[in-house]
């Protein structure tokens, strides 16, 4: 454990985690997994923010080493990949993609999207009837009172919102009412703060350690996402290969296979000694690695 390794917690405004995601101070470090949450998930975190319950806090990380390249993606945008003093997200990654995918105004925002991916996840609406977190159906318009969540993040955008939309359509009591009701979600996005961790001075190896630990009584890691984060400095994508080979196993119809059994499988390439004992670490940073690696991949086929 490295000597100067430092822990603060801290409290942070919701907005400003947001804040920092777009101009790429807070970034995905390459070996992150990938953003898995359905649109249950989704309205669930919404609600819970909307109630003012508490989402668990985020572990941030700042290394003391150049860990490689970063996941350019998070919340359906491209960040900004050219920030010097930047921290990575550990855990919380699918919590703060999803606020930052719904949050984030398209109109208004100068990064580039992905389309596919913000469309089928992060276009949340508000509807101020129900008052519920809803998916609009496609090809179906939306009604004026149901309202893409980032317009709630700003009362001013929601006011020009609603000035163009109401007036036309409803009476001074319907009006009022959903003015109220907007407001009451906007101060709880505005006022509602999320608690960090965050970590200084560690190498990549502790952060995955304490990323272990940290998840080991929620959802499972598999071995790959390990051996992957602590190979990437030798430019390998050890997860790549996998997902490579789940899509050429697809024709058999094996593409749903446990990743952590493919891992196995390569693992017994590098003898007995990895088989009976599960060092991952030291297997990730074996020179080696890579090229017996690729030379396994045709055997399992």
């Amino acid at each position: 454990m490295s000597e100067n390794l430092n822990i603060e917690p801290r409290i942070r405004s919701m907005v400003s985690y947001l804040e920092d995601i777009e101009t790429g101070l807070i970034k995905i470090p390459a070996f992150q997994r990938d953003f898995i949450w359905n649109r249950d998930s989704i309205k669930e975190l919404f609600d819970s923010i909307k109630k003012r319950y508490p989402i668990g806090s985020i572990l941030l990380w700042k290394p003391n080493e150049n860990i490689g390249e970063d996941k350019e993606e998070i919340g359906g945008y491209y960040t900004p990949s050219d920030i010097k003093d930047k921290v990575y997200i550990l855990d919380g990654f699918q919590r703060l993609s999803t606020l930052f995918g719904c949050l984030i105004n398209p109109n208004k925002t100068t990064l580039k999207p992905n389309e596919k991916v913000r469309k089928e996840f992060f276009e949340l609406y508000y509807d101020l009837e129900d008052e519920s977190f809803i998916y609009i159906r496609k090809n179906t318009n939306p009604t004026p009172y149901q309202i893409p969540v980032y317009i709630l993040r700003n009362s001013s955008d929601f006011r020009q919102y609603a000035r163009k939309e109401f007036e036309k359509n409803y009476d001074e009591i319907q009006i009022e009412k959903y003015y109220d009701r907007a407001d009451k979600l906007s101060r709880a996005f505005i006022e509602y703060q999320i608690a960090s961790v965050d970590i200084k001075n560690a190498n990549i190896t502790e952060a995955v350690e304490i990323f272990q630990r940290i998840n080991s009584k929620g959802e499972p890691i598999s071995f790959d996402w390990t051996v992957n984060a602590l190979s990437l400095k030798q430019g390998f994508r050890f997860a790549d290969v996998i997902d490579v080979l789940l899509e050429e196993l697809t024709r058999y119809n094996f593409n749903n296979i446990d990743r952590n059994i493919i891992f196995r499988c390569i693992q017994s390439s590098f003898g007995k000694l990895y088989i009976d004992n599960t060092d991952i670490e030291s297997l990730a940073k074996r020179p080696d690695f890579s090229i017996v690696t690729q030379n396994s991949i045709p055997k399992i086929k």
